[in-house]
Parts: structure tokens; sequence; C-alpha cells
């Protein structure tokens, strides 16, 4: 989930591993808009550790903005029959 500080710039932008389940992710949920799902242009790659913006797009990683975003993972730093990593 992504949002630009800069007032009114960009929506919420969530992206997920259900519409999107292979990479790039080119779906994207705008929490606080009437259109709720479009397509995105490719914004995204969800990684093992994290994700990766591809694009620099004034919703996710334009040059000079600054951005909030939040990460959940489904498995985190594992994958099936993976024990996820302790915390330290």
């Amino acid at each position: 989930m992504t949002k630009s500080t800069g007032t009114g710039i960009s929506d919420w932008a969530i992206f997920d591993s259900t519409r999107s389940p292979s990479n790039p992710v080119d779906v994207i949920i705008d929490a606080n808009s009437p259109n709720a799902q479009r397509d995105g242009s490719d914004d995204v790659d969800f990684l093992s550790n994290g994700f990766k913006l591809r694009s620099q797009l004034t919703a996710t990683n334009n040059s000079g903005n600054t951005y909030l975003y939040v990460a959940f993972a489904e498995n985190p730093f594992g994958g099936s029959n993976v024990s996820p990593a302790n915390a330290r």
C-alpha cells in the first residue's frame, strides 16, 4: 500500500497477490476512490523479502515526492512448508 504525502497527488494504491498472482503486479486498488480497481502499468514486483517499484508514476515512485508505504507478507522469509524467521 503506497500513498504520496503531497496534497491531491494520489490515492492510496494497494497491490495484492490475489488479483495479480504473478509479477509484475498489474492490478491496483485505489482505496479512497470510487473507481476502486484499475489496471496498472506493471508498477510493482513482489519479492521474497519485500517489493520493488518498477516505474516512476506519481502514485508510487515519482522523483522529489515523499511516500508512505506498508507491506505485509503471506510467508515472511519462507515458502510452502518452510518455517518463518523469528524476530529478534
